[in-house]
């Protein structure tokens, strides 16, 4: 990606708050935070492991949709620590390349990590913001009026993503070198 794409991330990187990050290290795909300093991972970390019960966790979930079979080999009793719930699903490994969403990886591990199960739904729920998406759809309904039909949909995303870009970062617009 060419310097002046990076400027806009750099921007919104520093716009996460603490459940952004929660919200990342709980995706399966981005648990790990490479591209995160260690200092945003303790605050991801901190935050996760500041929603989880403190004691043991009541384990009197609903497990209709369970096989008997696979509720007869569990482990889990009635009452479970959560403290190592975290540092087990760290440890996990997750095939990247499955197609697996994030909700139905949470809905499968859901025996598995009670707890941060339902973290998970707590901080997944969050929407993170819903005026970006406000004026992306104003600047798009202004775009695609009826006499502009003939734009593209690569032309109009383009538009649409720099007109935001550029409102929140207006420099990154005097940075772009033209050739």
């Amino acid at each position: 990606m060419a310097t002046s794409g990076l400027k806009p991330l750099q921007h919104y990187y520093s716009q996460f708050g603490t459940h952004h990050y929660g919200a990342t290290l709980l995706s399966p795909r981005t648990k790990h935070m490479k591209n995160f300093t260690k200092e945003e991972r303790k605050k991801a970390v901190g935050y996760i492991t500041e929603m989880l019960p403190k004691d043991l966790i009541d384990l009197n979930i609903d497990t209709t949709e369970v096989p008997e079979y696979i509720l007869e080999m569990s482990d889990n009793t009635e009452k479970a620590p959560t403290h190592s719930e975290l540092k087990r699903y760290l440890d996990e490994s997750f095939n990247v390349k499955s197609g697996e969403k994030i909700e139905e990886y949470w809905h499968r591990k859901r025996l598995d990590f009670p707890a941060l199960y339902t973290v998970a739904m707590k901080v997944l729920a969050i929407v993170p913001s819903e005026s970006a998406c406000e004026t992306t759809f104003s600047t798009a309904a202004f775009l695609l009026d009826k006499r502009r039909t003939r734009l593209r949909t690569e032309t109009v995303e383009k538009i649409v993503v720099g007109s935001q870009i550029a409102s929140k970062n207006p420099n990154w617009v005097d940075d772009l070198k033209i050739y």
